[in-house]
Formats: C-alpha cells, sequence, structure tokens
C-alpha cells in the first residue's frame, strides 16, 4: 500500500491506521529483516530494489491464495445444498456481506448461520464453518488464522462532543467507558482495560463483543473493538494508537478442506478480503 500511495499518510487514512502506527510496522519490519525496503525522500517513500522485489512477492503469495482451488476439484463437490456457518454476532457484517456475493456464484447453495454461542451450546455435527476471535479454538477439526486484526479504544462523536478527547492514560479517570465480562475468549486489550481503568468509570458491561460496540456507538462510553469493525461504523473514532499486543486473531475452522471443497475456499478467500480492506 505504502508502495502504491508513495505517502505514510496517504496509505495510513486507505487503511484506517494512525500514520505512526504504519510507521513504526515498516520501521519493525526493516529491523527484522536487516534491509531498508524503502527510502525516505522529499517525495514519499519509494521502494528500494529488495523493497520492489518484497512488494511483488506478496503480490504473488496474495494471488496464490486466491487460486488455492485447482479448477479440477471443483466438480468434485457439489455446489447445491444447505452450507452452515457458525460465527460470533460481532463477524456477523463480515459474513453476511460475502455471503451475499457468493450466492451468486453458487446459485444453488443456501446458507444457514448459527451463532457462536447456539453452535457451543448444541455442537451440532453439520456445520461446515465455525469462525471464533481470540485464542486458538480447542477442536478436534481442522483450524486455520484466517487473519490478525487490531484492536484499539473507539468513542463516538457524540461522546467525544459531550466529553472530550483523552490525550494522556492519566485523562481516563475522567471518562466513562463500556467493558465485557471476563469470558474464555477475553483478549488482551480487554485485560489490559481491567488493568487500567477503575471499576467506578465502567457504566456499562456485557459478555457480548456486540452489545458493547452498540453502546460505544450509542455514546455511551469508550471502549474496545476491533478495527476491521469500527471503522466501518459511522460516527465512531479511534482515540489511541493500539498497542501491538492488543492483535488479536480470526480462526476459522472447518469439516471440508479448502482445497477439495471450493464453496469452503470460496468462503474463507472472500472474508479474508474483506477483512483486509
Amino acid at each position: 500500500m505504502v508502495g502504491e500511495m508513495q505517502t505514510l499518510t496517504r496509505a495510513a487514512r486507505r487503511l484506517g491506521v494512525h500514520r505512526s502506527t504504519l510507521m513504526r510496522q515498516i520501521t519493525s519490519l526493516e529491523k527484522a529483516l536487516g534491509l531498508k525496503i524503502f527510502e525516505r525522500g522529499l517525495k514519499g517513500y519509494t521502494p528500494t530494489p529488495f523493497g520492489r522485489e518484497l512488494i511483488d512477492l506478496a503480490g504473488q503469495a496474495a494471488r496464490r491464495f486466491e487460486q488455492l482451488v485447482p479448477t479440477t476439484t471443483r466438480s468434485n463437490v457439489s455446489d447445491a445444498g444447505v452450507m452452515k456457518i457458525a460465527a460470533p454476532p460481532e463477524l456477523l457484517y463480515f459474513v453476511s456481506s460475502v455471503l451475499s456475493k457468493l450466492s451468486a456464484k453458487f446459485p444453488s447453495l443456501w446458507f444457514s448461520f448459527l451463532t457462536l454461542q447456539d453452535y457451543q451450546l448444541t455442537q451440532p455435527e453439520d456445520v461446515d464453518l465455525v469462525f471464533s476471535v481470540g485464542d486458538s479454538p480447542t477442536t478436534r477439526d481442522p483450524t486455520i488464522c484466517l487473519a490478525s486484526v487490531r484492536q484499539s479504544l473507539f468513542a463516538s462523536s457524540k461522546y467525544l462532543r459531550d466529553f472530550g478527547v483523552p490525550h494522556l492514560k492519566a485523562d481516563y479517570n475522567n471518562h466513562k467507558f463500556v467493558h465485557r465480562f471476563s469470558a474464555e475468549d477475553s483478549t488482551r486489550i480487554d485485560a489490559w482495560l481491567n488493568a487500567s481503568v477503575s471499576t467506578d468509570n465502567i457504566v456499562f458491561r456485557s459478555t457480548s463483543r456486540l452489545a458493547v460496540y452498540s453502546a460505544i456507538e450509542n455514546g455511551l462510553g469508550i471502549g474496545a473493538c476491533l478495527e476491521p469493525i469500527a471503522l466501518r461504523k459511522r460516527g465512531l473514532i479511534q482515540i489511541c494508537d493500539p498497542q501491538d499486543d492488543w492483535k488479536t486473531s480470526i480462526w476459522v475452522s472447518f469439516k471440508s478442506a479448502p482445497e477439495r471443497d471450493p464453496r469452503t475456499n470460496a468462503v474463507m478467500v472472500a472474508l479474508q478480503k474483506r477483512l483486509r480492506s
């Protein structure tokens, strides 16, 4: 993205992150590789010969992932029937947007959606794909990490108009927060909030991430949110740079291996692209 846009500001805006966050990521990657990826100049960021090669390789890898299923295997699996999917409610926006596009590709395929909580309570054996957020799920089914996503603190524009923007951690004592109850799928940002914010300042709690997101949107307080979700919600504003350890993962477990089932592969590839866009 930086190689295409040539400036950090435009690339960061396109990716929906702070400029300083993108700069740290580039510096960290260059340090790990021991080579410069970009030359910094008056005209912006220009890829070095190594950087251009690295960008080309990344593009090839992305295209290879999209072509994971050979066309010769497509005839081995029926496109008709019902595909059952379980996912946390907060991922419903991404899952449903992907399924609406796939319904055109597989016109004889129907979709059935279960919340992850319903799936965990009933444990039906005929669910094709199970998505989860947080640590790797405990399951006998094959599981892969679909995407690593950032989390950060967000507030609604309404809340910030009423209470202002906290610029320092010390300012949090003068603000209201919404937060999740401790749960098995708690992430590091949840633990950070528990340690950094007084319980007197937490005005809303829920076991559901979706309920917390709704509370943030409606101006109840500041709260943690997955960036791919928050940046698509109108009126939500990121109030701080995310810490490196605030990242979490989106996992998918499946019954049919993606290389053998074009439907499974299509859902996984499309959802991965949707999360990165």
